[in-house]
């Protein structure tokens, strides 16, 4: 599943993926990363992969890697 969502994306480092379709047509993302990058680029990034304008996007910084909740229509 990682790999159909993010087909190249070979920066990242995936942790984990956790993937929730909500009712009203939005699905819902958690990615645990390892990366360097600032929010901005992440989101830039994950818009061009997955061809969809992100509805909201939360990045939490951990020690060693990233927690991401992102937003989306499907």
């Amino acid at each position: 599943m990682i790999k159909e969502l993010f087909p190249n994306l070979f920066n990242f480092k995936i942790k984990k993926l956790k993937y929730i379709k909500n009712f009203n047509n939005k699905i819902s993302l958690k990615l645990i990363i390892y990366s360097s990058f600032d929010k901005y680029f992440i989101k830039n990034i994950l818009e061009y992969f997955l061809n969809k304008k992100l509805i909201s996007i939360n990045i939490q910084n951990q020690k060693s890697y990233k927690v991401i909740y992102i937003t989306y229509n499907y």
